[in-house]
């Protein structure tokens, strides 16, 4: 029986956009799946977690490009060959700028390249994670729910956005997750309630 994400990915597949179809959805799959397992062991993060973050970003469409309100600094871009963008790409929708700051291929990621994208989105989820787990330590908490939970948020939102709203409800889960933009707090709830598979 197909779970959530073949089923996904099937649908991804038989979706022709801007022209463009999967020949062979099996091997798409097998291939995501793939990196998802190699950079879940490399970046210590359930592969079950990257599953739902990419269904909830790209619903497993590699050729996504989405667009972004954020405010970019355009000389970190220039400085890395790139035209100023404000367009996130891929399964992971990975800003080419900041995944050229951490020291992955922009071109390949504006290029749509499946094992680029989810190479710098994994390690982008585990800088996340680690950023966010930082700032709960120094206030005394260890909770896992909670540090996953503002971890995927700081994903979404950004870590900056993600303290502000930590220091906002005081740190306290309740008050800091209503403090979080709406956009973020549906993306957590999906996050959520998908199934690990």
């Amino acid at each position: 029986m197909a779970n959530i994400y073949d089923t996904a990915i099937l649908k991804a597949a038989n979706t022709s956009r801007n022209g463009v179809r999967i020949k062979n959805p099996e091997a798409y799959k097998n291939l995501i799946y793939a990196c998802i397992n190699k950079y879940a062991d490399k970046y210590h993060i359930q592969s079950g977690v990257i599953k739902k973050m990419v269904l909830q970003e790209s619903g497993f469409w590699y050729k996504i490009a989405g667009s972004s309100v954020k405010n970019v600094h355009v000389n970190i871009q220039n400085r890395h060959g790139l035209a100023p963008t404000y367009r996130e790409y891929g399964l992971l929708q990975v800003y080419p700028h900041y995944a050229a700051e951490d020291g992955f291929s922009a071109k390949k990621i504006i290029a749509y390249d499946i094992d680029e994208n989810l190479h710098a989105g994994v390690f982008h989820i585990r800088d996340s994670f680690n950023r966010i787990l930082k700032v709960l330590a120094k206030k005394g908490i260890k909770n896992w729910f909670f540090t996953f939970t503002f971890g995927i948020a700081s994903y979404n939102a950004g870590v900056t956005g993600v303290t502000k709203a930590l220091e906002r409800g005081n740190y306290k889960y309740q008050s800091s997750f209503a403090e979080l933009p709406a956009v973020t707090r549906r993306y957590l709830t999906n996050i959520h309630s998908w199934e690990i598979g």
